[in-house]
């Protein structure tokens, strides 16, 4: 067995990087602290901050603002009817999140 950190329920979404349960934390904080008064749930932002995360690991040498149109129009493929603006903040969030832990 390998010991490593702490995987949380945001790997069951799939993908080929693992969420550390600190992340999460870190997530849900950033939620609490700037969207949860927009009305739209946790479970809403979680695959922004989740795919901002996992973005950030794949590519490692770019900066968020040399992907962000591709990772917008990206997600806007997955999330059509979703409100960029609120959900790039929490993408973002998850990119910083990655990039914190490089």
């Amino acid at each position: 067995m390998i010991d490593g950190p702490e995987i949380g329920p945001l790997q069951a979404l799939g993908g080929p990087c693992p969420i550390p349960v600190e992340c999460e934390r870190d997530f849900l904080r950033d939620f609490d602290q700037n969207h949860r008064s927009t009305g739209i749930a946790y479970s809403d932002y979680a695959p922004a901050y989740e795919y901002g995360y996992r973005m950030a690991i794949e590519n490692r040498q770019s900066t968020f603002e040399q992907v962000e149109d591709l990772l917008k129009q990206d997600f806007l493929k997955a999330h059509p009817n979703c409100n960029w603006e609120k959900m790039r903040a929490a993408l973002s969030y998850g990119w910083r999140c990655a990039k914190a832990r490089l």
